[in-house]
């Protein structure tokens, strides 16, 4: 039947395979997100805390379910989940306003260190401006191979 079949069992010429193992980006935000979440999970009180793991994180997604598992009334738990959306809600975005204002603070002081360091190296193009912004075993050479102390009269050494 095989060889009846012919030319319909040719493979197609591109197939989409997709990615079987999250990249490494996916994996920290992945991380980040649950550390973030747990974080705020954390600020709840014991009763929230334990509506919301139920309602989210359990087969247990029914209001009706979730009372016969806390024993207390239906009204109780869509309160619970109420205050604890709100709580949660209120939780993450004072985490996300944090990293956003310490993520602008270190992006305004890499941008900082970098401008001077070119202010500096368009000053005096030499080596030693490597050599005191960054480490001592850095060896600058031009395209021909020299060192600029060689030829610039600079007596301090390789970088």
């Amino acid at each position: 039947m095989r060889l009846r079949r012919g030319d319909r069992d040719r493979p197609a010429g591109q197939v989409m395979v997709p990615a079987l193992a999250p990249g490494p980006e996916e994996v920290l935000d992945g991380h980040a997100q649950r550390d973030w979440l747990w974080a705020a999970l954390a600020t709840l009180s014991p009763d929230d805390r334990l509506t919301v793991i139920l309602r989210y994180f359990s087969r247990c997604h029914s209001y009706q379910a979730i009372a016969a598992v806390t024993a207390v009334p239906v009204g109780t738990v869509r309160s619970r989940l109420n205050r604890a959306r709100s709580q949660l809600n209120a939780a993450l975005r004072q985490t996300a306003d944090r990293t956003w204002l310490s993520q602008a603070t270190l992006e305004a002081a890499r941008l900082a260190e970098w401008q001077h360091f070119y202010t500096e190296l368009h000053q005096a193009p030499v080596p030693r401006a490597y050599r005191h912004t960054y480490t001592a075993g850095v060896e600058v050479t031009d395209t021909a191979g020299r060192s600029p102390d060689s030829h610039t009269g600079d007596t301090n050494g390789p970088l």
